[in-house]
């Protein structure tokens, strides 16, 4: 039994970005291995083990992996990671400042951005926490349900700590009970668990070509017609979910040679989503007459200044395309970041440098995430 687990990271793993503020996040996708046979303790030392082993290549992008080929492989059957765990290292903070006083308050998420995911967050009293879910795929039962389960084999497992996995899972109690309940409902239900949110959209026939290849990658995935999706679409409101946005993202860069960072799904449309076609071919032209250079001579994968340009073109290069056609960039990505990468922003700009360049055919990947560092070292 095996299953991928997301796990977020703070991104802060050198002491010199600790007082500096911002967002350095990224999510490591961690194979785990049940083997029930192992007692409590050797499994927890394997998935200790496991879990080093990713935190060790914590700075590797997760967009960048998933363009892997034999990650991507993986993903097209079931997603990069099946569900998600955070643990929150929520550190004491100074709770005086002068004669002031502050107090923390716990927000828990609302909404979901994967199918489903267990939050825990250490406080003075233990643990507290919460379950996520799709509501497209579960329900508030189900989560009951998993909570019972799981407090149920955490006491189990403090009672008995050298007990076989097998044993805590099988050993008798109303979450064992309601457990097995659950899968064998899940075994006998028919058919896809999402409503069916298919409509025929009039407008549909208004997509441009770019549009048109994405609703069609969409509706693949979907199981729908692409003439039942409009240009103002959302993937999740029209069913689809976390795993499959994994897929759509590289089906998209294999089909379309377009780079998407997942986290869009949540929020845009096909049509911004899809614009970045159109994007980069106008920043192409923008880019081959600042430089005096023949557009068929820029890839995508080039950068700005490695074709000849310096700091000066920039700042005209920033200014021409967001008055041109709305691409607004922050002019320090300039420096790392590829003619790609910059037509794919979104809207509303970015401020955060983004990572390297999606790996092309010429950059001959691995497939192992171990040598994918090998890339970044290269390329640095």
């Amino acid at each position: 039994r095996s299953l991928v687990l997301g796990i977020p990271v703070r991104g802060r793993a050198v002491s010199e970005v600790e007082p500096v503020m911002g967002f350095f996040n990224n999510l490591l996708p961690t194979p785990m291995v049940l083997d029930t046979e192992l007692s409590l303790k050797a499994w927890v030392g394997a998935v200790k083990r496991e879990l080093l082993d990713s935190f060790a290549h914590q700075e590797v992008p997760f967009e960048r992996l998933a363009l892997e080929p034999e990650i991507a492989a993986h993903a097209n059957k079931a997603g990069l990671y099946q569900s998600l765990f955070s643990f929150q290292d929520a550190r004491g903070r100074e709770r005086h400042w002068g004669p002031l006083e502050h107090q923390s308050v716990l927000v828990m998420q609302k909404g979901a951005t994967e199918d489903f995911s267990l939050w825990l967050m250490e406080v003075p009293s233990g643990l507290e926490g919460a379950f996520n879910f799709n509501a497209d795929l579960f329900d508030a039962s189900t989560a009951r349900v998993f909570r019972e389960r799981l407090v149920a084999l955490l006491r189990r497992a403090v009672r008995s700590p050298s007990d076989t996995v097998a044993a805590l899972l099988a050993a008798p109690g109303d979450d064992t009970t309601q457990f097995g309940r659950w899968t064998q409902a899940r075994r006998e239900q028919p058919g896809d668990p999402r409503p069916d949110t298919r409509t025929t959209r009039a407008s549909a026939s208004t997509l441009n070509a770019t549009e048109e290849h994405m609703a069609a990658i969409w509706a693949r995935l979907l199981g729908i017609e692409a003439g039942q999706i409009s240009a103002q679409d959302n993937f999740f409101d029209i069913g689809g979910s976390s795993l499959l946005v994994m897929q759509a993202v590289v089906i998209a860069h294999k089909e379309l040679g377009v780079s998407i960072d997942p986290r869009r799904f949540v929020t845009e449309t096909l049509r911004s989503l899809s614009a970045g076609d159109e994007r980069k071919a106008r920043l192409l032209r923008l880019w081959a007459d600042l430089l005096g250079q023949d557009p068929a001579q820029i890839r995508d994968t080039d950068n700005f200044f490695d074709l000849g340009g310096n700091s000066l073109l920039v700042m005209r290069a920033v200014i021409e395309a967001e008055r041109s056609f709305g691409l607004k960039v922050d002019p320090r990505r300039y420096v790392n970041d590829s003619l790609l990468q910059l037509s794919a922003t979104p809207p509303g700009g970015s401020t955060v440098p983004s990572a390297d360049p999606p790996l092309t055919q010429d950059a001959h990947p691995s497939g192992l995430l171990s040598r994918v560092m090998g890339v970044f070292g290269r390329r640095k």
